[in-house]
């Protein structure tokens, strides 16, 4: 965890230096993920344990679902070989 926090603040460093970020863009989600964050980690606590590995786990293979989906897809329809 300290390493990805550390590559992904360095990112950010750079990203913002170079004044990359659209922060109109940015803050959409930031209005979503802020507070929904907040109600997560109080819900945490009082969640089994089970239950958070259970339901990471379900988020995860759809992720994995998305990804392969859209190598499968676009990877056809972009493929020039």
């Amino acid at each position: 965890m300290f390493l990805e926090t550390g590559g992904f603040s360095s990112g950010v460093v750079g990203y913002w230096r170079r004044r990359l970020p659209d922060w109109r863009l940015a803050q959409k989600p930031w209005l979503a993920a802020v507070p929904l964050g907040v109600i997560g980690a109080l819900l945490a606590s009082q969640a089994p344990s089970n239950a958070l590995k259970f339901i990471y786990a379900i988020v995860m293979f759809a992720v994995a679902g998305v990804l392969h989906l859209e190598s499968t897809v676009l990877g056809a329809r972009f493929d020039t070989g």
